[in-house]
Order: C-alpha cells, then sequence, then structure tokens
C-alpha cells in the first residue's frame, strides 16, 4: 500500500498502485504538470496527454481503484480523459480528502502513446459537501463529465446526490444492484429521474449484447421472418446456483427487451433458473426460447461451452427444424463495456424501453 499524510498526522493506507503519487488535492493541477514534464524530460519529447471528457467513478470497494485505473489505461487511446477513482466510505477518517495522481498510456512506449490522467481519491461519506468540493475543483472546463458509479444502487445515496448535478451522463452495473425484480425496478428508477437532464447507460445491458445480435441476426433469414407472427410466448433461462430461484438482473433486461420488440409476448414471457449449468457464473443468461401457442414453430438459442459460443435452431409449423446457427460469444472485459456505455451518443431507447 502507498502511505500518505492524514490530517493528523498519522500514516494513511493508500491505493495499492506502485505508480500512484500521493499529493494534497490543492497541489494536483501542479504536481500533474510536473509529472508531464519530467516524463517529456525522460524521453526526449513531449508526451502526448489529452482529455476528451472527465470521468468519476465511484468505487465500493478500496481495492476496486486498480480495476478503475485498469479500465482507463485499457482505453486511454480511444478515450484520452481525466478519470478519478473516488472511495468514500464511513471508515475512512473525517476531515480530509487524500489523493494519489498517475497516469495511464494507450499502448507499450509512452512517448508514442496518448496518456490519460489519473487521480485517486479517498473521502469520508459523511463529509458529502468536502467530497463535492474536491471533484469540483479537478473538472476540466468545458469537457463532459461522466458519472461511473460503480458500487450498488445510488437510490439515497447522499454522495451520488452531490455529484450527479455535475454530470451528463451516468453509467452504472445492475449486476452490482443484486437480482430479482428490485434490481431492475432501481434501474427503472434512476432512468425516470434523469431522462429529462441526462443519459443513463449500464454495463449489464451491454453483456445482453450477444443475445440480442443472435436473435437479429435469426430474423434476417426470410423464412423464419414468415414465422414472426405466430410466436406469442417466450422464455429466458439464467444460469442459478444451487437454491437459487431469483431471476438475475441481467435476465430479466433480456425479457424485457424481447417483450419490447415483439408485442405478442407481453406478459407470455417466464425468466426461469437453469440448475445443470454448474461451469456457468450464476446470472448468465444460457438459453432463450420463442414458441408459439398455434403451431409447433419455435426459436430456441443456447449458451455451448469450450468454445464458448450461442448455438440457434429454428423449428417450422411442423416442427421440422430449416436452421441453425453458431454464433461467437465470450465474456466482455469491463474495460469495453465501459467503452461501450462512453461511445454511443444520446439516449439509449432500447435499453430504457427494456427497463421501463
Amino acid at each position: 500500500m502507498t502511505p500518505s499524510s492524514t490530517s493528523d498526522g498519522a500514516a494513511a493506507a493508500g491505493p495499492s498502485a506502485a505508480d500512484l503519487t500521493p499529493v494534497a488535492v490543492g497541489d494536483i493541477e501542479t504536481e500533474l504538470a510536473r509529472r508531464w514534464k519530467a516524463a517529456a524530460a525522460e524521453a526526449g519529447r513531449p508526451r502526448l496527454h489529452s482529455s476528451a471528457l472527465t470521468l468519476i467513478a465511484c468505487v465500493e470497494e478500496e481495492q476496486d481503484h486498480q480495476k478503475v485505473i485498469d479500465a482507463v489505461e485499457a482505453l486511454a487511446g480511444k478515450h484520452p480523459m481525466r478519470a478519478i477513482a473516488l472511495h468514500a466510505a464511513a471508515a475512512t477518517p473525517k476531515g480530509s480528502v487524500e489523493a494519489w495522481i498517475g497516469a495511464g498510456c494507450s499502448g507499450s512506449d509512452g512517448s508514442h502513446s496518448i496518456c490519460s490522467e489519473e487521480i485517486v481519491l479517498e473521502a469520508n461519506a459523511a463529509e458529502p459537501e468536502r467530497v463535492l468540493s474536491a471533484v469540483q475543483s479537478l473538472l476540466v472546463p468545458d469537457l463532459p463529465v461522466f458519472l461511473w458509479w460503480r458500487s450498488c444502487s445510488p437510490l439515497g445515496n447522499v454522495v451520488f446526490e452531490r455529484l450527479e448535478p455535475l454530470c451528463s451522463r451516468i453509467i452504472v452495473d445492475s449486476l452490482r444492484f443484486g437480482d430479482g425484480a428490485q434490481a431492475v425496478a432501481s434501474m427503472r428508477e434512476i432512468v425516470k429521474r434523469f431522462e429529462a437532464r441526462l443519459t443513463v447507460r449500464d454495463l449489464n445491458w451491454q453483456r445482453t449484447e450477444p443475445w440480442r445480435n443472435a436473435i437479429g441476426v435469426c430474423f434476417d433469414d426470410p423464412l423464419l421472418l414468415q414465422l414472426l407472427p405466430v410466436f406469442d410466448r417466450c422464455s429466458v433461462t439464467f444460469a442459478a446456483a444451487a437454491g437459487a430461484e431469483v431471476p438475475s438482473a441481467r435476465s430479466l433486461l433480456m425479457a424485457g427487451w424481447l417483450t419490447t420488440r415483439l408485442g405478442a409476448l407481453r406478459g407470455t414471457c417466464t425468466v426461469a433458473p437453469g440448475k445443470h449449468w454448474p461451469d456457468i457464473e450464476p446470472g448468465r443468461v444460457v438459453a432463450i426460447s420463442l414458441t408459439s401457442s398455434s403451431s409447433k414453430a419455435s426459436l430456441v438459442l443456447v449458451r455451448q461451452s469450450a468454445p464458448t459460443a450461442i448455438k440457434a435452431e429454428a423449428h417450422d409449423t411442423d416442427g421440422t427444424r430449416f436452421r441453425s446457427w453458431l454464433f461467437q460469444a465470450a465474456t466482455v472485459p469491463e474495460a469495453s463495456l465501459l467503452d461501450r456505455c462512453m461511445d454511443t451518443l444520446g439516449r439509449d431507447r432500447l435499453f430504457e424501453a427494456a427497463v421501463t
């Protein structure tokens, strides 16, 4: 752990990253400028550092700082930014905000890559005004501000309430909200509360993209497209741990998307646990089926392992299989999910419809 100094002179634990330097909040801008100048002198040429936005990343645990830094460095070449990783907890000493700075660059050669600025803050959650003041002093003028809430539901969180007015986009991960209808209800409230002023993105929604893309490609087939009007039932199966029955947020989002895409599925789409997927992380979607109450027509998609893929089969009204597909699928890193949430402009109408 990197030592820093608290207001009473005692040593305090800091983020576990070797290239982070402790610094007073008021000296951050000066120290960043000095750091870039020293790096340029060492390389014999200027290092290109830039900011297209400010990302405020609020983490639940102190050790999560490094995961934010890893994501920022992975995206530096595409999204150069000033990243402020904030951990506000009740156990953090009151009276001050502790700070560390670093720099994350794309590529292995920093002299030829694009670098982002990394700032880590530790504060007490019971002092939201102190947190707000520190963050405001670090915002880059005239650039968009994204708030990445990498924690449980932000509803009712006083730090979130202070920070969200600064931002033009909120990025959450409903996977961290817990499972069941309450997780989606929280997501629904967030979307409705802020839809008039800013945009909302969900990393967990991005995790459903392989399934949504696969279904879309299947219906590009003219024969299957002709069967679309007869599909009036659907089921979404998720991997469940032993004894778990509560539907995962991801499976509920998938069911919401299906019912908004095909009105006949409203009220007939079920979400159920799959107990025979011991090698699959609980909560992941493992199967989706569209069926007909008037015939044997169906479209069934099932997750395959080793290698990870989605296998799809289409059956005609008499039950005859007439088409099959195999779609590549893989676990998407958190940085890639964040990239997708940052990359698009405006509101995500499909996501909002699926949630609401």
